[in-house]
C-alpha cells in the first residue's frame, strides 16, 4: 500500500501505514507503534507447581498483578482514551515492569516519546490534527502522567478511484459475467466516499474487494497498486486502487475423492458442472451444498485445483466422506 499526506509531518510506522510525500507498502491493518521498555534487574520468578520447598499458594495469589509502578490519566474522549492507554509505552509500563521501580529518567523518557507515539496512534483513526500535551503531576505516592488530548476533526473519504488492468478489463465491455464483475468490484468497495478514515478499514476494503474479485473466478487477482492520500488540512482522503485481474478460470474436468459406497456418476450428475462456464466461489457453493443436501454424504467438500494453474479447464474437486 502507498501512502500520501500533506500537513503535519508523521514518523514512518513498521507494518502498514503511509507517511507525508512517501510509499509505504503494506497489508498489515493494525501497526501499533510500540517499543520495547527494559528494566534492569527485573526478576522472572518460577513457581514449580508440586515441589515441597515452596509453600502452597491459594489460586488467587497466583493471579494477583503486581503492584503498579506509575499512573497514566488519559484526558480524551472515548474509545481515543482506551487505545492510548493500551498502546502507549506509558499505558504499558505497568504491565512490564512486574512491580520494579521505574529507573531514574525513565518516566522522564516515556514521557518525552509520548507525543509522538500519541499521534502516530490517533493517525491510525483517522485525526490527522491532534494535539497532545503531556505533563508529570507533582503528587503524593506513584509517579503520574497525564495526557490531554484534542483530536480535533475525523478525516472523512472524499473520492475512490478503482481502475482494472488485464483480462477482465479487456472482456468487461462485451461480456455479461466480465462486466457484472468489473461493477461489483467498484460498487461494493466496502470503504465509499463520506465514510470515515481509519487505516484498519483501509486494509479492510482492500481485503473485502480483493476476496469478491477472486469469488467471481478471477483467482489470480492481485492489488497492482494502492493510496490513501491524505489532506490533513482539509481532514479529507482519497483513495485509489488499481487491481491486476488475471485470468478468468472456468470449470473443467470433476475429479471425486473419498468415494466408497457410490459410484462417480452419482457425484457427477448432482454436481451438473457446466464445463467452460465461470469457476465462481457461488458455482462451488451450491454443488457442495446440493452434495450435502443429498443424504448419501456425511460431508462434502468442494474445491478448485489451482496447482499449477490451468485457467482454461480448471479441475473441480470433490472430496467426500
Amino acid at each position: 500500500m502507498n501512502g500520501r499526506r500533506s500537513g503535519r509531518p508523521a514518523a514512518t510506522q513498521s507494518g502498514c501505514w503511509c507517511h507525508l510525500h512517501r510509499a509505504v507498502r503494506s497489508s498489515d491493518p493494525s501497526p501499533s507503534p510500540r517499543q520495547p521498555l527494559v528494566w534492569p534487574g527485573l526478576l522472572l520468578a518460577s513457581l514449580i507447581g508440586g515441589c515441597s520447598l515452596w509453600p502452597a499458594a491459594p489460586p488467587t495469589a497466583l493471579l494477583q498483578a503486581p503492584p503498579p509502578v506509575l499512573r497514566l490519566q488519559v484526558l480524551a474522549p472515548e474509545p481515543l482514551a482506551a487505545l492510548l492507554a493500551r498502546h502507549l509505552d506509558l499505558g504499558r509500563v505497568n504491565r512490564l515492569a512486574g512491580g520494579e521501580p521505574l529507573p531514574a529518567g525513565e518516566l522522564e523518557r516515556l514521557l518525552a516519546a509520548a507525543p509522538a507515539q500519541g499521534r502516530a496512534l490517533l493517525d491510525t483513526e483517522g485525526y490527522f490534527n491532534a494535539v497532545l500535551r503531556f505533563e508529570r503531576l507533582d503528587t503524593a505516592g506513584l509517579p503520574t502522567g497525564q495526557l490531554h488530548v484534542d483530536p480535533g476533526p475525523r478525516t472523512h473519504v472524499r473520492q475512490v478511484q478503482i481502475s482494472i488492468e488485464g483480462p477482465l478489463a479487456e472482456a468487461a465491455p462485451t461480456q455479461a459475467h466480465a462486466g457484472a464483475a468489473a461493477a461489483a468490484l467498484r460498487q461494493d468497495w466496502p470503504l465509499p466516499v463520506g465514510a470515515a478514515f481509519r487505516q484498519a478499514d483501509w486494509a479492510r476494503a482492500k481485503t473485502a474487494a480483493l476476496a469478491g474479485l477472486r469469488a467471481q473466478a478471477y483467482v489470480q487477482a492481485e492489488w497492482r497498486a494502492t493510496e490513501a492520500r491524505i489532506d490533513a488540512a482539509t481532514q479529507t482522503a482519497e483513495l485509489s486502487a488499481t487491481v491486476a485481474s488475471g485470468a478468468l478460470f472456468r470449470v473443467g474436468p470433476l475429479q471425486v475423492q473419498g468415494l466408497q459406497v457410490h459410484d462417480a456418476s452419482t457425484v457427477a450428475h448432482i454436481a451438473n458442472l457446466q464445463p467452460g462456464e465461470p469457476a465462481t466461489e457461488l458455482m462451488l457453493l451450491d454443488i457442495q451444498e446440493r452434495l450435502q443436501q443429498s443424504d448419501l454424504f456425511d460431508r462434502a467438500s468442494v474445491v478448485l485445483d489451482t496447482t499449477p494453474p490451468r485457467p482454461d479447464a480448471t479441475p473441480v474437486r470433490i472430496s467426500l466422506s
